[in-house]
């Protein structure tokens, strides 16, 4: 094979270049102009509807807070337009009010936010100068002299939950009874007592409190049904019985577990 022959079967058996792939530069462009457009129009339409707030619309049940005061306290939030204002900073705070609850906050087309504001429902004080709601949470401090109509609830730090579920559940069962409950107290020990309207206080102590609960219930239903204003105390604490303190002295007809010892 010559020297030429030999030289254009190397070349035939070289591959071919690649080649590399066309950028669509004309689409990229496109792309991004209408990319560029849909942004601008959407900053358009935020100025355009981003209208100075007008009105300020407040709703709500007001026993504790009234709707000036919650205009007082949103007024200064209104830093923006419709569509600008913190909603958040509302929320949070209005939130933060003692007597609120739970708060809603949404805008009113075309240049108002309107505010749903939920209050606290107090149950009971805490400890004489607190009031705890329905989901067992001390929520606001209060005067000693203020909301005496309601129950007092006590106990150590961090029971108020616990109390609450307690107070609740007895106050129901008492109602059946037509017996009203005034006061639960859990001392730190871990003790439990209760008071009743124009009644007894009444010991449970720290042991098997649910089923001396249950025998006290049977009792007011029962032996001791309409002689709750002559009782100082009842004493749930006898491992077979109870105590009973009247009044005036009287003796103690009813009283079981007498001589027994007291279980607390």
């Amino acid at each position: 094979m010559t020297r030429r022959r030999k030289m254009a079967a190397r070349r035939s058996r070289r591959k071919p270049a690649r080649r590399l792939p066309r950028v669509p530069w004309r689409q990229i462009a496109m792309s991004t102009a209408a990319a560029i457009m849909i942004v601008s129009l959407c900053v358009a339409l935020v100025y355009a509807l981003d209208r100075p707030l007008q009105r300020l619309l407040i709703d709500g049940d007001f026993q504790q807070v009234s709707a000036a005061e919650l205009g007082d306290a949103i007024r200064p939030l209104l830093n923006g337009g419709f569509v600008s204002v913190d909603l958040d900073a509302i929320r949070d705070g209005v939130g933060s009010m003692p007597w609120v609850a739970r708060v809603h906050v949404r805008r009113q087309w075309p240049d108002g936010i309107r505010v749903r504001v939920w209050e606290h429902s107090a149950i009971a004080r805490w400890e004489g100068d607190r009031l705890v709601n329905t989901a067992g949470e001390v929520f606001v401090t209060i005067p000693t002299d203020t909301f005496e109509d309601l129950p007092v609830l006590r106990g150590p730090d961090g029971s108020a939950l616990r109390v609450t579920t307690r107070f609740k559940a007895l106050g129901e069962e008492l109602r059946g009874l037509r017996l009203e409950l005034t006061s639960v107290q859990l001392d730190p020990r871990g003790s439990w007592s209760i008071r009743l309207a124009n009644g007894p206080e009444v010991r449970f102590g720290r042991r098997d409190v649910d089923g001396r609960i249950e025998r006290f219930l049977q009792l007011a239903g029962g032996p001791l049904a309409g002689r709750f204003s002559q009782i100082r105390y009842i004493d749930m604490r006898y491992s077979n019985g109870f105590a009973v303190g009247w009044r005036d002295d009287e003796p103690a007809a009813d009283e079981e577990g007498k001589g027994k010892n007291a279980n607390v």
